[in-house]
């Protein structure tokens, strides 16, 4: 009872984290010995540094030479992971990293996923002093002051000085709020 209660410590969500990082670390354990070597040079090494060991040897062999299932596997569990454990991406990081380390046309499938996931994470995303700055350059070239009033432009220039807010990929509306102040609605 107490290594079951031990498993879910950090509740379901990390249990799964716990159960799907293990998965892709006892693939990375046979696979980084092979990477971007030759496999009869890898297996004699390990025959040489194994030999009072071959049971281990032959299920690394093994395990190696059914890489095109076990990749599948490992996609697939990306899959998982991109589209039911968002949020908890940043726990996966770790092993995300070492599977794109892997080298060799083997394992393109593996890490090309394994950076799909970790690309947006590695997207700068400007600050909110920087984003409201941008903002307010871009607003301020809307309407133009002369004599003292303002001058609207015509719709087509005013639409296309707006288009790098429209076409932001942050949302707006953060520091959209903070630049308009709110009006005050008149009592009743």
């Amino acid at each position: 009872v107490n290594a079951l209660l031990q498993k879910f410590r950090r509740g379901n969500q990390f249990y799964s984290v716990e159960l799907l990082s293990g998965l892709v670390n006892s693939f990375l354990e046979i696979e980084t010995q092979f990477s971007g070597k030759r496999d009869e040079v890898v297996i004699s090494n390990l025959r040489r540094d194994n030999r009072n060991n071959l049971d281990f040897v032959a299920a690394t062999a093994l395990a190696h030479f059914q890489l095109g299932s076990r990749s599948a596997l490992i996609a697939n569990l990306l899959d998982l992971i991109s589209a039911q454990l968002t949020p908890l991406l940043e726990e996966f990081r770790p092993v995300l990293s070492q599977l794109v380390k892997l080298i060799g046309p083997r394992y393109g499938l593996v890490v090309l996923k394994a950076r799909q996931l970790l690309m947006p994470s590695e997207v700068h995303h400007p600050d909110d002093k920087d984003r409201r700055i941008q903002i307010e350059s871009i607003l301020s070239t809307v309407n133009q002051i002369v004599n003292g009033k303002y001058e609207h432009l015509h719709p087509e220039e005013r639409n296309r000085r707006l288009r790098p807010l429209i076409d932001q990929s942050h949302a707006l509306e953060d520091i959209l709020f903070d630049l308009f102040p709110l009006i005050p609605q008149p009592r009743i």
